[in-house]
């Protein structure tokens, strides 16, 4: 499928979108033994957005218009980092990032959990989410490349090199994309360069 949009630059964008087949949805959608949604967390949501008729929280908007059932209330849920906001700490920015763009796989109960790369939020083991991490197997993948994060090394972190990637045996996510999220890598290579 041949995609034209805007960039954020505000420039014209086209992108090919290869739709996954019902096997590629499992591959990310899988959890457990159940197919799940894919989408924000409380985390995520709570945070205030501009609407038509003005500035709410996205959990409370949601939660009056019926998309949302049960959720906590602001005060009472944790809440993420917007990647985009330079005002945030860049390691929050770079964890909530992480987390809602490849923690659906690269969590305990996902289908990357054999990697041992847990990109959750809360994951306090700075080895789990890939500090100085071994790759599990190496080869191709691995770009030659020796942890998923090289602490003041971005250009040298598995990591990076798989988000760069276009190639279908390297790329995360691991199902055709045909973009590079320039912007996510230019973050995320800032946080790795100032680790230690």
């Amino acid at each position: 499928m041949h995609i034209r949009t805007i960039g954020l630059d505000g420039d014209p964008l086209e992108k090919d979108y290869a739709v996954p087949n019902t096997n590629q949805c499992k591959g990310c959608h899988a959890l457990g033994k159940t197919i799940t949604p894919i989408g924000p967390t409380a985390r995520h949501l709570n945070r205030d957005h501009v609407y038509r008729d003005g500035v709410e929280n996205q959990l409370l908007a949601w939660s009056k218009r019926q998309i949302l059932s049960a959720a906590p209330r602001p005060q009472d849920a944790p809440r993420a980092a917007n990647w985009q906001d330079t005002a945030e700490p860049i390691k929050r920015r770079a964890r909530s990032y992480l987390d809602i763009n490849c923690a659906h796989c690269h969590r305990l109960e996902g289908p990357a959990s054999n990697s041992g790369l847990f990109l959750i939020f809360g994951e306090s083991d700075r080895l789990r989410w890939g500090h100085r991490k071994r790759p599990v197997a190496a080869g191709r993948g691995s770009g030659g490349y020796t942890y998923d994060i090289d602490p003041g090394k971005a250009t040298s972190s598995i990591l990076i090199f798989h988000m760069k990637s276009l190639d279908l045996g390297i790329m995360m996510p691991e199902l055709r994309r045909s973009l590079v999220h320039s912007e996510a890598v230019t973050m995320l290579e800032a946080w790795i360069d100032q680790m230690e």
